[in-house]
């Protein structure tokens, strides 16, 4: 169970690094957005070295043996949980975002749901590229 959980945490964090880089400094100004999302106070850590560290660490210092694709799949439940409780509290206008692209009264409905296959689909790209990697790795 452990290991399950170290990999949901893995796919979750290089996921927030990826949300960061490709659409968050861009939708928010690019350069000068990326010294403050990447660099700034905690920031730097949430965006950037425990992503970074995550990543090094799920695949070269403590590999937890062969993932599966039930394994890949299940990885998706954590992105999903924060997604349904994110885009629930923002319906009911207790929260607007955090990220742009929950905010579901500033787009058409089709557009949060593009959001959500994007960000779902990123999820699990990141979950089968990762579990690759790891299986790759293990299996030498």
């Amino acid at each position: 169970m452990a290991q399950g959980l170290k990999y949901f945490a893995a796919v979750s964090l290089i996921l927030t690094f990826l949300v960061v880089v490709c659409l968050l400094i861009p939708m928010q100004g690019g350069f000068s957005a990326a010294s403050f999302l990447l660099l700034d106070g905690s920031m730097l850590y949430r965006h950037l070295l425990c992503p970074a560290l995550t990543f090094i660490s799920f695949l070269w210092f403590d590999p937890i043996g062969t993932l599966t694709k039930k394994d890949v799949l299940l990885s998706m439940l954590p992105t999903l949980i924060y997604a349904l409780i994110l885009m629930a509290l923002n319906l009911m206008r207790v929260v607007e975002g955090p990220y742009p692209f929950l905010r579901v009264y500033e787009q058409p409905v089709y557009m949060s749901i593009i959001w959500v296959i994007v960000i779902l689909g990123s999820a699990y790209g990141i979950a089968f590229l990762l579990a690759s990697l790891l299986n790759r790795l293990t299996n030498r």
